[in-house]
């Protein structure tokens, strides 16, 4: 059975339109240059999970920089609509990046929230694909408050589990 991509990921076709939204660890940093690489990259939004809000945007920062990427970084909700939060420390440690060497931060995150970007983006931009890579915070709270945004885009690739 041939995998389903996303169109025009083909080889030769246009590069599919993305918003990565994520907590970065080195998961989700390796994810973030693959998308850098492979399909336009419009935003990057960040959600505590792994690590708490204020590292995962550093680690989305830091990987942005390093990497040349271009998307500004867009901060998110810090926890969870209902449960406390509860990150992976003994899996990417504290900061989400434990052992990695990182370079003095010089890009700074965005004015602009997540969830506002989200949902203008969605709103003004078509053809794109939504990539939640961490908790789906950010994508309940836009989801609450503009409910026209899932009809709105090209399809929504998310990596998931329990």
């Amino acid at each position: 059975m041939a995998a389903e991509t996303a169109p025009g990921a083909g080889a030769g076709g246009p590069r599919p339109r993305l918003i990565v939204d994520c907590d970065p660890g080195l998961d989700d940093a390796a994810a973030l240059v693959l998308a850098h690489h492979f399909a336009d990259l419009v935003a990057i939004t960040t959600v505590g999970g792994n690590a708490p809000l204020s590292e995962v945007t550093t680690n989305a920062l830091v990987t942005a920089q390093v990497f040349g990427i271009g998307a500004e970084v867009h901060p998110g909700a810090a926890r969870p609509l209902v449960a406390e939060p509860r990150h992976a420390a003994e899996i990417h440690g504290a900061s989400g990046f434990e052992g990695a060497t990182v370079p003095p931060l010089t890009r700074t995150a965005s004015e602009v929230g997540a969830i506002e970007v989200l949902i203008e983006t969605i709103r003004g931009t078509e053809g794109l694909w939504l990539v939640p890579m961490g908790p789906l915070t950010n994508v309940a709270l836009a989801l609450r408050q503009a409910p026209d945004l899932a009809r709105r885009l090209a399809g929504i690739s998310f990596m998931g589990g329990s």
